[in-house]
């Protein structure tokens, strides 16, 4: 039996681990959690926050190994089936996805993360009303929540609603002015729209943030490819 002193390096550890985990300080998250399971190896929290920390590290079958074992100790435990919900999507499975976090949302129907991981399923099956159902289902329990303003705008965008996608863009940035993939879906409408002007200041704004990347390369030389078919 684990003693007084055991008990509470297991617990300060813990807590440690999960502090790491938030600060996206991954390899001392790692540290502290093996430090809890080398005293309790069955120490659920320990192995589903582990599992989370290799899913944000995009190791995701090292997070799905955590994540059954727990499911090993408890079958039902909610945790594990939205982290293998997420490594499911994440590894392009999404039936399987869908799968578990639908099952999560019969026993938690207001888990906000549950619903923003089956927005982004929906979303990629091209499913744009229903990933915007559920994208809104996050609004209503974190009116605040910058990314999901940018996946309904995208949403739209993919639906040729030019005018609802800038509206979702606009309250993205009114919440994240540094948001550049709203930025982005912004300069990829006004492309569309021959507003040269308005596409050349979103990407100025995104080179600004130092957030160059293929997405903004395409659309730069796109712009200057439509510039230099109107000369």
């Amino acid at each position: 039996m684990p003693n007084n002193d055991s008990l509470f390096n297991l617990s300060q550890a813990l807590d440690l681990g999960i502090k790491y985990l938030d600060k996206k300080d991954y390899n001392l998250a790692i540290a502290e959690l093996n430090k809890v399971l080398n005293l309790n190896p069955k120490n659920e929290t320990a192995i589903v926050t582990l599992g989370h920390v290799y899913l944000q590290q995009k190791n995701y079958l090292q997070a799905i190994e955590l994540f059954n074992r727990v499911l090993e100790i408890d079958p039902e435990g909610i945790d594990p089936h939205e982290g293998l919900g997420f490594c499911y999507f994440e590894q392009g499975h999404i039936a399987e996805a869908m799968e578990k976090f639908n099952y999560v949302l019969n026993f938690d129907p207001g888990n906000e993360h549950v619903h923003f991981g089956l927005g982004l399923c929906y979303q990629q099956k091209e499913e744009f009303d229903k990933a915007i159902e559920e994208f809104k289902s996050v609004l209503k329990i974190n009116s605040l929540h910058c990314q999901i303003y940018s996946n309904i705008g995208m949403c739209y965008y993919q639906k040729n609603n030019f005018s609802a996608a800038i509206e979702q863009f606009n309250k993205a940035l009114k919440i994240d002015p540094g948001d550049c993939y709203a930025r982005k879906g912004l300069a990829q409408i006004y492309l569309k729209q021959d507003n040269p002007m308005l596409c050349l200041e979103e990407l100025q704004k995104i080179k600004e943030a130092g957030l160059i990347d293929e997405t903004y390369s395409y659309l730069l030389s796109q712009l200057y490819m439509q510039q230099k078919n109107y000369d």
